[in-house]
């Protein structure tokens, strides 16, 4: 049943996509041709235009499944989503699973388009098979500029993607859910848009503390011109006093270097967001087993 329900996800999110994709494809199409004939003016906005394009493909596909979610729990679409003889914690996960293919699908367009963004400003240029071929291996190497193993840094970068939707899934969700919930469902739309606020000053506040507090660091030490990483028991508090130095620092490097060469980045941070999705994923669905289909 799980499957049935990521299906009609699916379809619902195809109907969209068939719309979203050719005109997605034909401005990028046409920021590369109008780039690499190098037009005055018009080549540069077309690039420009696809270039921001790109950049808020992601967040259209996490607002798309934001506005999914709403639409089939808490409209007249829900009513049959509801009357499905499968659990709360099933239609959960479905909206779950498939916004994650969804989410997916907007990543790997941003990558096509970035890509051709690309080519088409090394066509542009007089040099450009050489930037093209430079770019391309800075990206590839990114993790040796931070002295990590390759395995290390992409899987970090993999990870940092997944959280990033994992965590503004369990944000909206829990959000929509409690806000349309007894007790704030008389404000209509307010509804989600108060518990949202107080999901944010509770995640701020509370994050800044677990930042701040915890005493768990990952420390950014700066060794023969390399950053180096390492947990270390320590609260970033006592160094983080000093951040009046960055004023006169223009490089990482020169940063870590006038506060005793290294960094402490407070992992509470990533523990507490960790536990606020943890606690997001039991009240969300606390919430959808007491829906009133009247």
């Amino acid at each position: 049943m799980l499957g049935k329900l990521m299906s009609l996800d699916l379809k619902s999110y195809r109907a969209q996509l068939k719309l979203v994709t050719p005109i997605y494809f034909l401005l990028i199409a046409s920021a590369f041709v109008l780039k690499s004939l190098r037009i005055p003016l018009l080549g540069d906005f077309a690039h420009g235009l696809g270039f921001l394009a790109t950049l808020l493909l992601i967040p259209a596909a996490l607002a798309m499944g934001l506005i999914h979610y709403y639409r089939h729990f808490y409209t007249n679409q829900g009513y049959l989503t509801h009357t499905l003889p499968v659990t709360p914690q099933a239609r959960y996960h479905a909206k779950l699973y498939s916004g994650f293919i969804l989410f997916a699908v907007a990543t790997v367009y941003a990558l096509i388009g970035g890509f051709v963004l690309l080519l088409a400003n090394g066509v542009a240029d007089p040099i450009g098979s050489l930037y093209v071929r430079e770019t391309l291996y800075d990206i590839a190497n990114w993790p040796k500029v931070l002295s990590m193993h390759p395995v290390v840094g992409w899987l970090l970068l993999f990870l940092t993607w997944l959280l990033i939707y994992l965590y503004a899934y369990a944000a909206y969700s829990v959000s929509i859910s409690v806000g349309m919930g007894k007790r704030l469902s008389r404000f209509a739309l307010g509804g989600p848009v108060l518990a949202y606020i107080g999901y944010y000053v509770v995640n701020q506040v509370v994050g800044l503390a677990a930042f701040l507090f915890v005493p768990l660091s990952l420390r950014i030490s700066l060794v023969s011109n390399q950053l180096v990483f390492r947990f270390v028991t320590t609260m970033p508090y006592e160094q983080l006093k000093t951040l009046s130095v960055f004023e006169d620092s223009h490089t990482v490097e020169d940063a870590i270097t006038q506060v005793g060469g290294y960094f402490d980045f407070g992992f509470g941070l990533v523990i507490f967001l960790l536990l606020m999705m943890v606690a997001s994923y039991f009240i969300t669905n606390y919430q959808l087993k007491r829906i009133n289909l009247r």
